[in-house]
């Protein structure tokens, strides 16, 4: 019964984290490609470790940084509903995706 509890609890905590990283990434890359000017690299990586640091902390697994880069990469390709180009919306999905690689 105890592996069900930890896995549970694996399982909230790449939900968690990744749907935050995603949202912040849909609602406030959205924003930040509204500027003329780019200032989107000064954020966005420190960021992003962030959110991968928290859940390799809490899990202790390298595998899960990657689901937590799949599910916010997810999260972010529903800009594509917006009025953006897609490249403003792939782009960053997949340089989500390649961070939680590489990481």
């Amino acid at each position: 019964m105890k592996h069900g509890f930890k896995d549970g609890f694996i399982v909230f905590t790449i939900l968690i984290w990744g749907g935050l990283w995603g949202v912040v990434e849909a609602t406030v890359g959205y924003v930040l490609h509204l500027l003329p000017f780019s200032v989107g690299w000064l954020i966005w990586y420190p960021l992003a470790s962030f959110f991968m640091f928290q859940v390799y902390r809490k899990t202790g697994r390298a595998a899960c940084i990657m689901l937590v880069g799949i599910l916010s990469a997810s999260i972010k390709l529903f800009n594509l509903f917006l009025p953006v180009s897609i490249d403003r919306v792939l782009n960053p999905a997949c340089s989500i995706l390649f961070e939680s690689i590489t990481m």
